[in-house]
């Protein structure tokens, strides 16, 4: 694929807005929250077992390993 088909393909498929989610105790919880973020969602660690944001972050070894081998 050629770099400029690569730019085209994200300016289409990503937001101008991003959320990050942490993993805190106030943090929202359910999906229809979620969805009504107007924007990409960044989530951290373990937060796949309760929402489903568009990506997820991870840089222990044994998260990511988890991560993977789950149906997320």
């Amino acid at each position: 694929m050629l770099f400029e088909d690569k730019q085209n393909i994200e300016r289409e498929t990503m937001s101008n807005k991003a959320f990050i989610l942490g993993n805190g105790p106030d943090r929202p919880t359910g999906e229809e929250w979620l969805n009504s973020l107007d924007g990409d969602t960044y989530g951290c660690n373990a937060i796949y077992r309760d929402l489903e944001p568009d990506f997820i972050v991870a840089n222990d070894g044994r998260m990511i390993i988890e991560i993977v081998l789950s149906t997320y």
